[in-house]
């Protein structure tokens, strides 16, 4: 592969129901007291979410979904649609519980994300059985290929494989740490074994897992992903931790002298930036030096710009070319920053996305890379979940490194 990786009511785990509001089939918005909910030791989160981590918490129900969005700055049409977005996804779910027809273990990956990063899980009302038939296809594929999700051969053949791999193994370990479900602890264990082992000398990991000194961080990001959701999902599982303390100080090395991040090697380039802060953020645990320096060069440097408009205006763009891939991570590290580099951004990012949605719930193709491009096979679901996975950014994961 190039640089680039080519209602809702709801009842968790256990029979815990929790009920939203609704108003013509949506949830109302309702003000909540998000920082009162979520007081340490607060006995209704102990009782409901025992199984959730606290940095998913948000995504859970309704109405912390619209307290994380008054919180952050979320619109209610992001709101909208992310809701269009997952009706779509389920409208385009193959009867076998993948999505597309290529790249399968990563689309499948990415549309699972989007449903639980919105709080669904097999007992919801409206995505449930959709939720249910993706978790069965990773499993039943999974187990046939050894834990192997790329569902590839023994050497990770072709070079999208660990992509593929790291995706699905993303997707499944996040449905472990939501609830917990015995039957498939033992696959996402395997899983993530793969990973762990597949770790270079360097720290960080390359096409094929293989353990020379070259590696590049579009890579490695997704592995860090992976792992991170597997400390989360508390899996038992020798050297998670120790991988991901190895994955900093390889992160940093890409660093350049700017405060930019290369691609596999040191260096200041926009593209790599989002993805090398947003890796540090899972890896350290603190805003240190290296993040900052990093966020700074990103806000100087990237923007985004869907159709070129900023390019004709006084607010030229840097970084003039449209990038879904690039913007998912941008999106993700400033986000976690907070402050003015998240207000900057949101008042970017929210915007052109919201509003470049496809009345069917999908977004359409734009210029770029082959992906974002293609009418059909993984194009309309590489675009579709990158988007709505954005969108959800307001209460996907919880902005504090103490809630981990």
């Amino acid at each position: 592969m190039t640089n680039h990786f080519c209602k809702l009511r709801l009842v968790i785990s256990h029979g815990l129901v929790i009920a939203g509001v609704f108003t013509s089939g949506h949830a109302s918005a309702q003000k909540f007291d998000f920082d009162e909910f979520f007081k340490p030791k607060d006995q209704k989160v102990d009782a409901l979410f025992a199984n959730v981590p606290a940095t998913m918490r948000s995504r859970m129900t309704p109405q912390l979904r619209q307290a994380a969005m008054q919180k952050f700055g979320g619109e209610e049409k992001s709101e909208k649609g992310v809701v269009a977005a997952l009706r779509w996804l389920k409208s385009q779910q193959n009867a076998d519980g993948s999505w597309s027809t290529e790249c399968k273990p990563a689309m499948t990956g990415l549309a699972l994300l989007c449903f639980l990063g919105h709080g669904e899980l097999p007992a919801s009302a409206e995505f449930g059985d959709t939720v249910k038939k993706a978790l069965a296809w990773l499993k039943t594929e999974g187990t046939k290929s050894a834990g192997r999700l790329s569902l590839s051969d023994a050497d990770w053949k072709p070079d999208t494989s660990v992509y593929l791999h790291a995706i699905a193994t993303l997707a499944l370990c996040e449905y472990y740490a939501m609830t917990q479900d015995e039957t498939f602890k033992e696959l996402a264990t395997t899983a993530v074994a793969h990973i762990v082992n597949g770790q270079n000398p360097r720290g960080g990991w390359d096409i094929y897992y293989a353990k020379g000194l070259r590696s590049d961080v579009s890579v490695s990001i997704w592995q860090i992903q992976a792992l991170h959701a597997a400390r989360l999902a508390k899996l038992p599982i020798p050297g998670i931790e120790e991988s991901l303390k190895r994955s900093e100080p390889y992160l940093k090395s890409m660093q350049g002298g700017k405060g930019g991040f290369g691609y596999d090697r040191p260096g200041d380039d926009v593209d790599f930036t989002g993805i090398g802060v947003f890796g540090l953020h899972l890896t350290t645990r603190t805003k240190d030096k290296a993040e900052k320096e990093g966020i700074d060069y990103l806000l100087k440097n990237a923007w985004v710009d869907w159709d070129g408009r900023f390019r004709t205006s006084n607010k030229i763009s840097p970084s003039d070319s449209p990038d879904l891939y690039r913007w998912f991570f941008e999106t993700q590290a400033c986000f976690f920053a907070g402050g003015p580099a998240w207000s900057k951004w949101n008042r970017m990012f929210q915007e052109e996305i919201a509003d470049r949605q496809s009345p069917d719930g999908s977004w359409p193709a734009l210029q770029g890379s082959a992906y974002q491009v293609k009418p059909a096979g993984a194009g309309p679901c590489y675009r579709t979940t990158l988007c709505t996975l954005m969108l959800e950014v307001f209460y996907r994961s919880a902005p504090d490194p103490s809630a981990r």
